[in-house]
């Protein structure tokens, strides 16, 4: 459950940056002055509803919840090319996602990992067992012991 709410900081970061203007609202057509959005993006997705999901537990794993995010992304690389500056806005805020989603994967190492929205429980840890002396080890310690006693024996003479 952890996960989710650093998905949502993680969304709600990106929707208060300048340049993600355009991406915080599905596109309308007749508003944003692209008519023919529909025709040639067939997956819409933008930040809101995606902040809209999380927190209607619409999102089963942290992936679908990624390839979500990314379909973002890649409507604009569609829709406008890679040369165009929302492209460029586009690609900016999916680095910043990556390195954040990377952030949350990291917290989330030994952790319960946010596969599904119920959190799940976590094995109890062993005890690692006490390690095997070998034979050498033994023989070292005895060696080193008997030296150690005789060089004093020999102090003390």
């Amino acid at each position: 459950r952890r996960a989710w709410g650093e998905c949502l900081k993680l969304i709600k970061r990106l929707i208060k940056l300048p340049h993600s203007q355009l991406f915080r609202n599905p596109v309308d057509p007749i508003r944003d002055g692209v008519p023919d959005y529909f025709t040639i993006v067939t997956k819409p997705m933008d930040l809101g509803t995606v902040e809209q999901n999380i927190q209607d537990n619409k999102y089963d794993t942290l992936e679908a919840f990624a390839e979500d995010v990314r379909q973002i992304w890649a409507n604009s690389r569609i829709y406008n090319g890679p040369d165009n500056p929302v492209t460029m806005d586009a690609n900016s805020l999916a680095e910043v996602f990556e390195k954040g989603l990377q952030q949350i994967k990291k917290k989330e190492v030994g952790a319960t990992t946010p596969t599904t929205k119920r959190p799940t429980a976590r094995p109890t840890p062993k005890a690692a067992p006490a390690p095997a002396v070998t034979k050498r080890e033994e023989t070292t310690t005895r060696v080193q012991h008997v030296f150690v006693r005789s060089f004093t024996d020999f102090e003390g003479t």
